[in-house]
């Protein structure tokens, strides 16, 4: 099993939560990279995938729905999960129908957090594993198929 640590982007205008969340994760054994808007979100998007995304629904400079369906119109696997302290039941709804994995609320439960985090390492990792198992037997049966063919020519 692949056990390189997930990537984790969190978005969020707030210093103090971007810093305690990357502490949390962090101690929790994960990688994370902290952006405080939309825009810097997108460009560290640009710069590499993340596994999960944390992302504030109210952002300076776009909406965090609006990041969520945009990266969900891009790869509609990778994982997001809207967080908010202006929880109510429509911007969850919103948020649910545009993909987000999950949707909580400030002040954060670290434990569901954590668990979540957790849960998504391992689907990950499996996925990995799975691309990885694809690659190599792509490659042993283009390897049989090349054989196949040279004996082929050899005996025709």
């Amino acid at each position: 099993m692949d056990s390189s640590p997930l990537a984790v982007l969190v978005v969020d205008d707030e210093p103090a939560v971007r810093e305690v969340l990357s502490l949390r994760i962090e101690g929790w054994g994960f990688d994370v990279t902290t952006v405080p808007d939309v825009a810097e979100a997108e460009r560290e998007l640009d710069r590499r995938a993340p596994d999960i995304i944390l992302c504030d629904v109210v952002l300076p400079g776009g909406s965090g729905l609006e990041l969520l369906k945009r990266v969900k119109r891009q790869d509609e696997r990778l994982p997001v999960v809207m967080i908010t302290a202006h929880g109510n039941i429509d911007a969850a709804v919103e948020a649910m129908k545009s993909g987000a994995t999950d949707f909580l609320t400030k002040p954060l439960d670290y434990d569901v957090l954590r668990a979540l985090l957790v849960a998504t390492w391992s689907d990950v990792c499996q996925r990995r594993d799975t691309r990885s198992l694809d690659a190599r037997l792509a490659r042993h049966h283009g390897n049989d198929a090349g054989r196949r063919m040279d004996q082929r020519a050899a005996v025709g």
